[in-house]
């Protein structure tokens, strides 16, 4: 994927090299990716002047990557002298000289401006917008002269780019105007013949502005000036070489990482935590192909699993040093809080209270010979996977029990400090002699703690806590790093393994383990799409699997999650067997869905394999999330966002607390537009490198920048129907692969069990895979899979669905 993506990008770069060739260098050239530096061949630096506070020009989208926005201006143009906006100012440098000029550059006027300014050469000649009319004027013997335009040619479309080149030939008279928009094709808007020399002088050339009083409202980008008269052949090149070919919507594949084989998108998965008298009956009711979580190491049943259909049986292991270890062993295995007591874990409390379930240490020898004993047991009775549960270990423990204080966290934790924390920190802290350091008791001789409970109540203000967490956490790291190391050796092949887990919190603090484990399998308590497509997404970013857990509290708000994870290329586990949360009172009832609930779901997935497997997730914008710094409201605003304009997305992972997730430009420049939620100051020097990099080829954008008209702009699909309808693509690698997948998600609540009617959807010609539509087969739970109706329309077709129960997918083959 990697070579392809580098092999297209170096093809984009090779072609832009040889259109400059064929150009002349223009002596002023201002990309404004992130700089206002002027790479032409007088070169120089613009400078920002903002005539009015909070009314400056700031880097935003451009024609191609990122331009200049000036949409904080308090109007566009005006005739009165009140000072307004900003402006981009550049040495003239020797500009107002010239015996030929080619003036040209892109904009995008917002609201009315009329007239304002878009490049002014004060004692020569002056560029203007007015409305839907751009205007040149030049300076002759101190006066203004206007070359004709005609007033009913309207050369500015407001809202969208417009490109603008003026030709001048100070000796001959001969000039020239020219427009093209973003999509179309350059026209000639009208010629000069004897307009008289403008006048020499030496001036500053200001972008954007007069002075501060003829201020342009909109986007610049591009801005270039020639010494010579461009041909308008050559002004095609110039356009060209601003243009960025647009990918199809299959390239743009290529844009999400590729996941391991365990899973096929198709795949049903069940949990049968133990063996229960129906389980092979649940098995062959709702078909699965894998089996997952299963605290049962029984080989019969494995093999009885198996017959009944499974492919992939996978076992649990968990937190519990229990039996049937010895008494010395469990003891020897367990967590301690300050007092040097075992703890147990709140909502396990009411699990067996006259042997309590004690939390194991993953710090303590005893407990990674219990873990990996357990494992053996595993692998014998046949498992090819294992589930780690309660992971978290003294982490978690340190949340609900100020853990954990044995013996062998107290050696282990100085060793940490010294590798990764400078002496003069713990200088700081009053920590001299590493050696001979025991936290208990510098807890007790610096700050007084006498018990748990003191420490407890002082744990969040104490300066070494952060420390010590970070600590718990890279200790957890290396249990499990020695733990698969030891079941891998046992096995002799590479046994998969997930942590009950779920990125719908992707910050490393939470999720410090995904690079270390191959798949996470999570309790999921929250089904709203957006709580799923976080998840989801963060999880596809990362290259990893998120089998979905979960807790149904409503029978179709369920149905709707598995639609939705199966839409978003991730799995939702049956709603069979399922742990409903417990505390000190007591355990809630298990849950056990039923065949006439959700088989109909489920069956579907197993009988359209076609529909499922090998079909990804295209993604034309790239969210930055950053795992060190996460902002979930930000982040979940942004998903909701991009949903609504039905606009096909990816997470890019970016952290370093805990492992890599770096950023490099090979991963970034193939995405049409970039989105970031936080600032500057929370990247990494790297990342943030990265970033502007590819900033002259794709925007990239801060969330508050990505305006509604930005995202319609991207999208390849337009709904025809209430509000809560979304079209998620999938697509197949496969480049002679002609079929578009597309769920169809109703969330909108109208419809009932009959699900809504007249319902229907525009496929923009963007999306297609083929030169034209050759047909649309639309597939439903419980319904044969029909052909339907589309109309041709000027930008793409419009697909008409009967009716829309809570999930449909029309899969759409083109020639």
């Amino acid at each position: 994927m990697l070579r392809t993506q580098s092999v297209c990008i170096a093809w984009l770069c090779l072609m832009s090299l040889v259109v400059a060739a064929e150009l002349p260098s223009p002596i002023i050239e201002l990309r404004l990716g992130t700089t206002l530096k002027n790479t032409g061949t007088r070169g120089g630096q613009g400078k920002l002047i903002k005539y009015v506070p909070h009314e400056g020009a700031t880097f935003g989208p451009g024609i191609r990557g990122m331009g200049m926005d000036f949409t904080a201006s308090s109007r566009g143009g005006g005739s009165d002298n009140t000072k307004a906006g900003s402006g981009i100012v550049l040495d003239g440098n020797g500009l107002g000289r010239l015996d030929q000029i080619t003036l040209s550059v892109w904009f995008k006027p917002i609201g009315r401006n009329g007239p304002a300014r878009l490049l002014w050469l004060g004692p020569c000649w002056d560029l203007y917008v007015a409305g839907n009319r751009v205007g040149f004027k030049i300076r002759h013997k101190g006066r203004d002269v206007h070359p004709h335009i005609q007033a009913k040619d309207p050369s500015a479309i407001e809202g969208k780019w417009n490109f603008i080149a003026v030709t001048l030939d100070r000796n001959t008279g001969r000039g020239a105007c020219y427009h093209a928009l973003k999509d179309g094709d350059l026209r000639l808007v009208t010629s000069w013949e004897n307009v008289p020399a403008f006048d020499n002088g030496e001036a500053n050339l200001e972008i954007g502005n007069l002075g501060g009083i003829r201020p342009f409202k909109g986007y610049l980008d591009s801005v270039r000036i020639f010494d010579r008269v461009l041909s308008m052949e050559e002004i095609r090149k110039v356009i060209q070489s601003d243009r960025r070919p647009e990918p199809g919507l299959k390239d743009y594949v290529r844009n999400v990482p590729q996941r391991s084989g365990l899973f096929e998108f198709g795949d049903v998965c069940l949990s049968s935590r133990s063996k229960h008298k129906n389980s092979i009956e649940t098995i062959r009711a709702f078909r699965p192909n894998r089996l997952l979580w299963c605290y049962t190491a029984d080989k019969a049943f494995t093999e009885a699993c198996r017959q009944a259909g499974i492919q992939t049986f996978q076992c649990a292991i968990n937190s519990i040093p229990g039996k049937p270890f010895s008494k010395e062993m469990r003891g020897a295995a367990q967590v301690l809080d300050f007092d040097g007591k075992p703890v147990v874990a709140p909502w396990m409390v009411a699990f067996n209270k006259k042997n309590p379930w004690y939390w194991g240490c993953n710090n303590r020898p005893p407990f990674m010979d219990i873990s990996v004993a357990r494992a053996k047991k595993c692998i014998d009775a046949g498992a090819d996977m294992i589930q780690f549960d309660d992971w978290y270990l003294v982490v978690s423990a340190a949340g609900w029990s100020a853990s954990c204080f044995c013996p062998e966290c107290m050696a282990a934790f100085p060793k940490d400090l010294k590798e990764h924390v400078p002496a003069e920190e713990l200088a700081k802290l009053g920590i001299d002699h590493l050696e001979t350091f025991n936290y208990r008791q510098y807890l007790v001789e610096k700050h007084g703690i006498r018990n748990a409970e003191e420490y407890k109540a002082k744990k969040r203000s104490l300066p070494t806590t952060k420390y010590f967490e970070a600590f718990q956490r890279r200790s957890v790291r290396a249990f499990f790093k020695e733990l698969r190391k030891r079941i891998n050796a046992y096995a002799g092949r590479v046994v998969p393994m997930s942590l009950n887990s779920s990125f719908a919190y992707p910050d490393q603090r939470h999720n410090f383990m995904p690079d270390l484990v191959d798949f996470l399998q999570g309790e999921t308590w929250h089904m709203g799409l957006i709580d799923l497509a976080i998840a989801a997404k963060a999880g596809e970013g990362l290259g990893k699997w998120q089998v979905f857990v979960p807790k149904p509290l409503d029978v179709n708000e369920m149905r709707m999650a598995v639609a939705a994870a199966y839409a978003l290329g991730q799995i939702m586990l049956v709603p069979w067997d399922m742990y409903m949360g417990s505390d000190e009172t007591g355990v809630r009832p298990r849950y056990y869905g039923t065949v006439e609930e959700y088989g109909n779901l489920y069956h579907f997935v197993r009988d359209n394999p076609q529909l499922f497997n090998g079909c990804e997730s295209p993604a034309m914008v790239g969210l930055i999330v950053n795992l060190d710094h996460y902002d979930k409201n930000r982040v979940a605003d942004v998903c909701q966002r991009l949903l609504d304009a039905q606009v096909p997305f990816a997470f890019v992972p970016v952290g370093h607390a805990f492992y890599d997730a770096s950023l490099t430009p090979e991963r970034l420049r193939p995405f049409r537009m970039i989105i970031t939620l936080n600032p500057k100051e929370q990247f990494e020097a790297d990342d943030w490198t990265a970033l502007e990099a590819v900033a002259d080829d794709v925007p990239v954008l801060r969330d508050d920048q990505a305006t509604p008209k930005d995202l319609e702009s991207l999208s390849p699909f337009e709904v025809w129907g209430p509000k809560g309808v979304y079209i998620v693509p999938r697509v197949k690698r496969d480049a002679a692969h002609r079929t578009l997948i597309c769920h169809v998600l109703n969330r909108t609540g109208i419809g009932g069990a009959e699900g809504l009617r007249s319902v229907s959807f525009l496929v923009r010609r963007k999306a297609f895979l083929g030169k034209a539509l050759k047909s649309v087969r639309w597939h439903t739970p419980n319904r044969a899979a029909m052909d339907l109706e589309y109309e041709a329309f000027p930008n793409g077709i419009q697909v008409i669905m009967p009716r829309l129960p809570i999930w449909g997918i029309a899969e759409l083959t083109f020639e």
